[in-house]
């Protein structure tokens, strides 16, 4: 164990060393102005575009009540009401980079792009660039940029590539505009959005925040009171994502449930899952590496109010697991092995999708599917 910890903190003291030259080395970069391309969506409550819900969205949807404009229609119950304004109000601070660590420009993947839009603001605190949320953006939040490079919305929360919260039919749009290319549709990781990825997709529809985490309805990787906010916002609306007992009806119940699980994180769900891809690797060691000594509460696996030395090793304990390993055939972490589950492994098939790959025999095969179909109707209760 001391060998280990030692070669840990030797790991980390080189992550930083590294992870801070190389943002010194990035050459100085103008802002580059928002850009969600032609079929990303924006934010929960951020109806401008711009990456973060502030008092201009406010502004724009007490301006829409009455109307049926479907941007400003947030629960999508057909009308903008006072019900859309309380959620606009609840998300006040929110940015793309709570959605997707990194993804400063919202366009749903962590690129190059993102480094130079954060370039822009270091120095200031534009909340919007400012990843680890210390109310200044610095090299910390370009590291956490870098260390996410190529992750997409899809991943983070299976399926949703235009990170609108939910696996939709609007999803299959943006993938089959993208195949062939690197995207925001991208769900297995492999730098690619081909069929594979579509049928990943159809197997999620339906799909939302909450499917990974239950009470996540923001999917920032946490159940906060962020959520709690959002959630007696709706209370009485048929708002699908806060409807945990599928009543038809957001109401007391479902606030007790999410009251049940506040504090609840992705690291916690799936031990040391930092960046809420569903499965535990480099990435999120060197996330919580850079968030050493603050306060990020999903980075804080320990919960004992400061991302240390704990948390790393905590990480180490899970490397590479994925969450079959918690629920053997539990692909997608609902906490049920379900037919979403065989049809992501019939979907993934002859890949090495590490979420499907229950055997851990290193490729998603028959093995996988069989597995799964044994286990099927499992619950982690």
């Amino acid at each position: 164990m001391t060998r280990n910890l030692l070669i840990t903190i030797f790991s980390i003291s080189t992550a930083i060393t590294s992870g801070t030259a190389n943002a010194k080395g990035l050459a100085a970069a103008p802002s580059t102005a928002p850009n969600y391309g032609p079929y990303m969506t924006p934010i929960l409550g951020d109806l401008n575009s711009d990456c973060i819900v502030s008092s201009s969205d406010l502004r724009q949807i007490l301006r829409a009540v009455g109307s049926g404009t479907a941007t400003a229609d947030l629960n999508d119950d057909g009308a903008v009401n006072g019900v859309d304004v309380d959620m606009v109000v609840a998300q006040l601070g929110f940015t793309c980079s709570d959605r997707l660590m990194g993804d400063i420009n919202g366009d749903g993947i962590v690129s190059a792009t993102d480094i130079q839009a954060a370039l822009g603001g270091v120095g200031t605190s534009s909340p919007t660039s400012d990843v680890d949320g210390d109310g200044a953006v610095d090299s910390t939040d370009l590291q956490l940029i870098q260390v996410n490079l190529g992750a997409t919305a899809a991943s983070r929360i299976l399926g949703d590539a235009d990170g609108s919260g939910e696996v939709s039919s609007a999803d299959l749009t943006v993938a089959l505009a993208q195949q062939g290319q690197q995207g925001s549709a991208d769900c297995n990781g492999d730098g690619l959005v081909n069929e594979t990825d579509l049928n990943m997709i159809e197997a999620r529809l339906g799909a939302n925040t909450t499917s990974a985490l239950p009470g996540d309805l923001n999917g920032d990787r946490i159940v906060d009171t962020a959520d709690q906010d959002l959630l007696e916002a709706t209370l009485g609306a048929s708002w699908d994502r806060a409807d945990f007992d599928d009543s038809g009806t957001v109401g007391t119940a479902d606030l007790l449930t999410l009251l049940g699980v506040i504090g609840d994180s992705t690291a916690q769900i799936l031990l040391g899952d930092v960046n809420g891809d569903g499965w535990v690797n480099g990435a999120d060691l060197s996330a919580t590496a850079y968030l050493m000594s603050g306060q990020d509460p999903v980075a804080d696996i320990d919960g004992n109010g400061t991302v240390g030395v704990s948390d790393i090793l905590e990480i180490q304990q899970g490397f590479f697991a994925v969450y079959a390993d918690n629920l053997s055939g539990d692909v997608d972490g609902n906490c049920s092995v379900g037919e979403e589950d065989v049809a992501l492994i019939e979907a993934t098939m002859g890949t090495d999708w590490a979420q499907g790959d229950v055997t851990g025999d290193g490729a998603v095969t028959s093995s996988d599917l069989i597995s799964t179909l044994g286990n099927l109707g499992s619950t982690c209760q």
